[in-house]
């Protein structure tokens, strides 16, 4: 689980907040001062996120500001890098758990497409294997 400490984030992950949070800022059209306001924090610290300019934001700020954006904690902290692939549900514990009214059969089907998807996304990363270009 995170911590309270402050957490760097790389070049990558810090866009990935900042355009998470702007998305969602200006989807529901709020200002940068509302949201800051709201989350208990200045606005500068706001746009700066936005802007990816703080690579160590604190979990709690973060946390605010999903709490004001209604943006789930799980989807800010996996964009800051803090919760790693292998401590995310299943698709199917996911799907379950989102989708909630979909029967089994439905899971089902989503996974196997996402499971055909990724398969086919690592091939094409990995290049062709042995006699498929032939």
């Amino acid at each position: 689980m995170i911590e309270k400490e402050i957490h760097a984030m790389n070049h990558v992950q810090r866009r990935a907040i900042g355009h998470l949070v702007r998305k969602e800022r200006l989807a529901q059209q709020l200002s940068a001062q509302t949201v800051a306001d709201r989350a208990g924090i200045n606005k500068s610290t706001l746009i700066r996120i936005e802007n990816g300019d703080i690579a160590s934001p604190t979990v709690d700020s973060l946390k605010h500001i999903g709490d004001v954006l209604d943006i789930p904690v799980a989807d800010l902290y996996t964009a800051a890098g803090w919760l790693p692939g292998s401590q995310l549900p299943t698709p199917a514990i996911y799907l379950k758990a989102k989708f909630k009214h979909l029967p089994a059969s439905a899971i089902a089907e989503i996974e196997t497409h996402i499971e055909r998807i990724a398969a086919t996304h690592d091939r094409a990363a990995s290049g062709p294997q042995p006699g498929e270009d032939e």
